[in-house]
């Protein structure tokens, strides 16, 4: 399933995409047995020795993340070609440096042996390298055995790291100088949580050492290698934060227990059934479902920017409707009764809005079938709209109008539980100012232009599990329209063609996601579009107190754009991206009515205004108030 919804948001087209390239045919895969697919199993005769009963060819009880995600691969044996399809050269043990009689594939000999069989690297290309943790056992049994005396140890758990990582970040130049262009390189988890260490205090608290050491320095080494190597996208995956956030709270992520090893916990190894409620599966490798939480977390990391453009695109698209359906409704009580010369009106009215629309960034709305139809942005909202107008003679009426909407909206992906993968609230308060010119006999010039505050509350975007990214973005939106139409009086029957124009703007101004997994920092973005559209109107007086109006009409944009959203990853070496979001679209086929009834100077009216467009989307604008002239 995550194989499928990756190469799906992966390949999908319609984003331009600068500084990481987004369609990745295959994954090149170095490391150990972490991300061994099954060689040392084929070493051993088709399983991994200490897991012999259960046939396994991979360390643990099912696929590894990198399976999970990409699919099968040919081996270090099984290779013919090493420039088509996937490929594993990862072996169980590796360490990452060069190869030596007792532990023949390291990391580096795997690399060296890739390139020596004509292996290459093409641009849609990700390689994967996930190395140290087998130093670091290397050193604990050193210390175990007496090797290295356990005064030393500290001091040898740092020099042992150091290497390891100055190993890995070699191999990351010498990758990239073999023209890697989308390197995946993985830290360690916190070793003193691994149940290999974890129930006596001195090896936990030496093996917490020798890991902590070994991501730092090589955080050090990746970022000097993302500064000097500008040609290859260096994506850091942070697996000690994604493995302390499931000890943490491990029932969140549907395990029962994060401490002990299956393997070794009788009532787990005796009942397959319970294997992947444990995150270990022996004493040092997870299981079925840790690695999927592992693949899933990589695929957040490599999504990062169609997901990113997404989040963003929720935001300008809700601000975009609930700025014209304001300007719009605004715009319209001007065509009701005007006031008579000198005299005030005032009203105010309920409102609510709602819509949803399918994506315009790279990534669509993705399921395990790839893009659907499924909505990308949802919104509900409810607010009032107040204000009054004035009639100043020779047929011009002036005014102004002021508005409040807030509630709920929800984008993105659907997950699995049914919610969607970005919610927030959104609330707009904005004012219009509002003119009307009535010339002739029935003609008539509206105007409208205004501007809103945006805000964006309890941001969240779903990553992983229970994760969430949070932030609190802002915003501002503007419009002008003008609207040039006639009346025609039948009798009881009105009819009132008009066309009309509208420019609207919406600013997303950055922010800055806090969250564990692939958190991004965006740069402020701008949406614009001029629409132009045709309305014809109709009002039938029953009386002097009821009347029923009816619309229909179309509305396209004329022009737009929606510009790139530009960001990067938090805390991470990857490089700055950008997502160009295709132009806005119409709101399509227009339609609504209302109802009038009148009290003396007092005027009840109910009104409803719809829209049917491309990209899914549907618009619902419907307000309930008065208005009272003096």
């Amino acid at each position: 399933m995550l194989r499928a919804s990756l190469l799906a948001v992966l390949t999908c087209a319609g984003a331009a995409v600068s500084a990481q390239a987004q369609q990745f045919d295959r994954i090149v895969g170095f490391g150990d047995s972490l991300t061994d697919q099954g060689n040392v199993a084929t070493v051993f005769g088709g399983a991994v020795p200490n897991y012999l009963p259960l046939r396994l060819q991979q360390f643990s009880n099912g696929p590894t993340w990198i399976t999970q995600l990409f699919g099968p691969s040919t081996n270090f044996f099984t290779t013919v070609n090493p420039n088509t399809g996937n490929i594993n050269f990862a072996f169980g043990g590796a360490q990452t440096a060069a190869g030596t009689a007792t532990q023949p594939v390291s990391i580096q000999t795997q690399i060296n042996t890739y390139l020596a069989r004509g292996g290459r690297f093409g641009t849609s290309d990700v390689v994967s390298l996930w190395g140290g943790a087998n130093n670091i056992f290397d050193l604990t049994n050193q210390v175990a055995i007496g090797d290295i005396p356990v005064a030393a140890a500290p001091g040898a758990a740092v020099t042992v790291t150091n290497t390891a990582a100055v190993d890995i970040g070699n191999q990351v130049r010498q990758l990239s100088a073999a023209g890697a262009r989308t390197l995946l390189v993985f830290n360690l988890p916190d070793f003193a949580s691994l149940p290999a260490y974890n129930t006596v205090a001195a090896n936990a608290q030496l093996a917490g050492l020798a890991s902590g050491n070994f991501n730092r320095a090589l955080l050090a080494q990746l970022t000097g290698a993302a500064a000097a190597l500008p040609n290859t996208n260096i994506i850091s995956v942070p697996v000690d934060e994604i493995f302390r956030a499931i000890v943490a709270n491990p029932a969140s992520f549907g395990f029962t227990n994060v401490t002990q090893a299956c393997l070794l916990t009788p009532s787990c190894a005796a009942s397959p059934a319970q294997f992947n409620n444990f995150l270990f599966f022996d004493t040092v490798h997870p299981t079925e479902r840790g690695h999927s939480l592992i693949a899933a977390t990589v695929q957040q990391y490599l999504q990062a920017p169609t997901i990113a453009a997404t989040a963003d695109q929720v935001l300008s698209d809700t601000s975009f409707a609930l700025r014209r359906s304001a300007a719009l409704g605004a715009v319209d009580q001007l065509g009701r009764v005007v006031p008579t010369s000198g005299q005030w009106q005032f009203f105010i009215y309920g409102t609510g809005d709602a819509g949803s629309s399918n994506s315009r960034s790279a990534n669509g709305i993705l399921t395990a079938a790839g893009t659907t139809s499924t909505p990308l942005n949802d919104y509900t909202t409810g607010g009032v709209r107040l204000g009054g107008l004035r009639n100043i003679g020779d047929g011009i009426t002036l005014g102004a109008s002021f508005y409040f909407t807030t509630g709920e909206v929800a984008g993105g992906n659907r997950l699995a539980d049914g919610n969607r993968q970005i919610k927030l609230n959104a609330t707009q308060i904005g004012g219009d100012i509002l003119a009307r010119w009535d010339f002739g006999r029935g003609s008539f010039v509206n105007f409208g232009g205004g501007a809103s505050f945006d805000r964006y509350d309890n941001y969240e975007r779903r990553t992983l599990g229970p994760l969430v990214n949070e932030a609190n973005p802002t915003g501002y939106s503007a419009s002008v329209l003008g609207e040039l139409g006639h009346d025609y009086k039948f009798d009881k029957l009105t009819v009132t063609p008009k066309g009309r124009f509208q420019y609207l703007r919406t600013t997303v101004d950055g922010f800055t996601e806090t969250g564990v997994v692939a958190a991004v920092s965006l740069n402020s973005r701008v949406v614009d579009a001029l629409a132009g559209a045709f309305e014809l109107r109709a009002a039938y007086a029953f009386n002097d107190q009821a009347t029923l109006r009816a619309l229909i009409g179309y509305e396209d944009y004329l022009t737009g754009s929606a510009g790139s959203v530009t960001g990067r990853l938090t805390n991470n070496t990857a490089q700055a991206f950008a997502v160009q979001i295709a132009n806005p679209v119409g709101v399509g086929v227009v339609y609504g009515g209302g109802f009038d009834w009148s009290f003396g100077t007092i005027v009840a009216r109910a009104d409803y205004r719809g829209s049917t467009g491309d990209r899914g989307q549907t618009r619902h604008q419907g307000s309930l108030g008065a208005s009272f002239k003096f």
